[in-house]
């Protein structure tokens, strides 16, 4: 699920994900999971990751762009990863294809159930008081859900699709008699668990000085508490500007041409529902639809230019 950042979702694909490994039910509900990560932007995201460990599923841990992490100098111990990870770590290139047999033998002896997984189990995050009072209240409810499945419900049952109304009363009531502040204790897991895993990946990392400096850098200005927000302000703005701005040219250019297909058809075919068909059905509808193109593609454009150098990642952190 490409664009999930964590199971505090502030997008559509994201409420998918959460809801997907919350719903037992569920037709999809996963067996495992593949967890892709780029390695030269690892510490960004590794938050999904520990939270997927403590659902209790199998989880592959993939460390793409070797290559370029080969090329950057930048070295993975994918033993000690693995080792406080709690997870099984492969390093791959979807580029040249490097390490992508050795994943599907992974992935068989996942599907066949007899995957080593290493001894440690410790979570990353120590759940609050009242998560854990929480849990406990909702297991009558969901006895087949583990205690971070029932924590995950509670932070979300106004929206999950799959609980009954009747659920979400029970839930609601339960939150509020337990004092579940569902803000905070978000804060809290997503600060913790940085907490915890970022020492493991600058243990098993090794990057050249001067690029590490330059990424330090970069993440004391990007994410700083003034700044960050500020410059996460001027780069949207941007971004809307952009498609408003760039687009308006090939969007009049688009208007124009259908308008002139238009006044075309109606001066050529004589008057009648097939002329009116064409030019104020056909062309108009075909028309208003093309017509958003550039917004859209310039849209997407900029989105996977911010992901590709590494500003994403660091706007979630935010």
């Amino acid at each position: 699920f490409p664009g999930t950042y964590s199971f505090y979702p502030t997008a559509a694909e994201e409420k998918l994900v959460v809801q997907s490994i919350v719903d037992r039910d569920y037709p999809d509900y996963p067996q495992g999971f593949v967890y892709v990560a780029d390695t030269t932007k690892l510490d960004k995201h590794l938050l999904l990751l520990t939270q997927i460990r403590d659902l209790g599923i199998p989880v592959i841990l993939v460390l793409n762009m070797s290559d370029l992490a080969d090329q950057n100098k930048i070295q993975v111990d994918t033993h000690k990863l693995s080792d406080k990870l709690a997870v099984p770590v492969i390093r791959v290139s979807s580029r040249t294809g490097k390490g992508i047999s050795e994943l599907k033998q992974l992935l068989q002896r996942m599907y066949e159930g007899n995957l080593p997984m290493p001894k440690t189990n410790s979570s990353f995050y120590q759940i609050a008081p009242e998560e854990s009072k929480l849990a406990t209240a909702l297991e009558a409810d969901f006895p087949r859900h583990n205690n971070y499945q029932r924590i995950l419900i509670a932070h979300h049952h106004e929206w999950l699709p799959f609980l009954s109304e009747a659920q979400k009363a029970s839930v609601a009531e339960k939150v509020e008699q337990t004092k579940f502040n569902s803000l905070q204790l978000q804060v809290r897991e997503t600060m913790q668990r940085y907490d915890n895993f970022t020492p493991i990946v600058r243990s098993a990392l090794t990057e050249p000085g001067s690029s590490s400096r330059l990424s330090e850098q970069l993440d004391n200005i990007l994410t700083n508490k003034i700044l960050g927000p500020l410059i996460f302000f001027i780069l949207m703005l941007f971004v809307f500007q952009a498609i408003f701005l760039w687009a308006g040219y090939p969007m009049d250019m688009i208007e124009a041409i259908f308008g002139y297909a238009t006044s075309w058809v109606q001066n050529v075919l004589p008057a009648g529902w097939f002329s009116d068909l064409v030019a104020d059905g056909l062309l108009a509808g075909l028309g208003g639809i093309l017509v958003f193109i550039p917004q859209i593609a310039i849209l997407f454009f900029l989105i996977s230019l911010l992901e590709e150098v590494g500003y994403m990642a660091r706007a979630a952190f935010m």
